[in-house]
C-alpha cells in the first residue's frame, strides 16, 4: 500500500538508512497526496547527500502533485535561490510557502528571505 511505503521509507530516512528509504519512497503510487510527500520526503535526503539539483527535481513534482505543501514550497524556493541564483523562481515557492504555513517563525524566516 502507497501509505506503508511512505511510512516505511521515512522512519528508513530519520533512521539513517538512506537507500532503503529511497527505494521504499520512489514506489509509492496511486494517490497524488502520498506521492508528493513522497517527493518532498526525496528531497530532504538528496539535500543531506548534497545532491541538490536531484532534490530541486523532487520538489518540482511534490509541489506540481501537491502546491499546498509549505515545506516542499519553501525547500524548492530556497534550493532554487541558493543552487540555481533563480531569484524569480524561488520568490513565487517562498511566496507560496508564506501563504501556506500557520507557524510564525517560519513565516517571519520566510518574510526575510522575502525581502520583506
Amino acid at each position: 500500500a502507497p501509505e506503508a511505503r511512505l511510512l516505511l521509507g521515512q522512519i528508513y530516512s530519520r533512521t539513517g538508512r538512506e537507500a532503503l528509504a529511497i527505494e521504499e519512497l520512489t514506489k509509492v503510487r496511486g494517490d497524488k497526496t502520498l506521492e508528493a510527500n513522497a517527493h518532498s520526503s526525496l528531497g530532504i535526503i538528496y539535500i543531506g547527500q548534497a545532491r541538490r539539483e536531484e532534490a530541486i527535481r523532487e520538489y518540482e513534482q511534490a509541489v506540481s502533485l501537491n502546491p499546498q505543501l509549505p515545506e516542499a514550497q519553501f525547500n524548492l524556493g530556497k534550493l532554487l535561490l541558493e543552487a540555481r541564483n533563480d531569484g524569480d523562481s524561488a520568490r513565487k515557492h517562498l511566496a507560496a510557502a508564506l501563504a501556506l504555513t500557520a507557524n510564525p517563525a517560519k513565516k517571519e524566516v520566510i518574510k526575510q528571505m522575502l525581502g520583506r
